[in-house]
């Protein structure tokens, strides 16, 4: 549920910056370039948003699997603004993503390393369909680095977040129950 929500606060912003930006490019404050991607973009937040307000997610698998896949569609619009849409041939936008997912995400590895995997394995197809040269081996090498840091970053961090996690629940649980009778303190009734 913390996932879900994190990723919801997260959305928002999204939203909001994509609004300004379309707006802006309408405007022709911007170029029209990156229209596409921060179309798309726009259109899987405010899904999102909208979607994690229901009781889709109340089921664990189902929420689970509609979670994953819009970590995976996010992952899609920064694969596509380091390939299609890059001017310098840097894929920052995937990499910096790619790297913070153990940040914002507590889950155990065994769910994210497969989305790492995956997300990096199309980052590289797709690199390779849009670059070629140095660029095309730079993206490849930095990808392949940034995925490796974000496994790393998965196995030590994860662990950690999980660990304070349950001792913040432990401690809670203490301060609302009484050890011996299991009955709620008078604070919490």
């Amino acid at each position: 549920q913390r996932n879900i929500k994190n990723l919801r606060d997260i959305t928002f912003f999204l939203m909001i910056y994509d609004i300004l930006y379309l707006l802006c490019v309408l405007s022709g404050l911007f170029s029209k370039h990156f229209i596409v991607p921060y179309s798309y973009l726009a259109v899987i937040s405010i899904a999102y948003f909208l979607l994690s307000e229901t009781s889709v997610f109340c089921h664990e698998k189902l929420g689970r699997i509609i979670y994953n896949c819009f970590i995976c569609l996010f992952f899609l619009f920064s694969t596509l603004m380091g390939t299609k849409y890059s001017y310098s041939g840097l894929a920052v936008t995937f990499n910096v993503i790619l790297v913070l997912l153990p940040f914002l995400f507590i889950d155990p590895p065994r769910y994210n390393i497969p989305l790492v995997i995956s997300n990096v394995v199309i980052f590289i197809i797709f690199t390779s369909l849009y670059k070629s040269g140095k660029i095309l081996f730079d993206d490849i090498f930095d990808a392949t680095i940034f995925g490796l840091l974000a496994i790393y970053c998965n196995f030590v961090l994860t662990s950690k977040l999980i660990r304070q996690f349950a001792y913040e629940m432990t401690i809670e649980n203490e301060n609302n129950f009484d050890g011996l009778t299991k009955v709620y303190t008078k604070e919490l009734s």
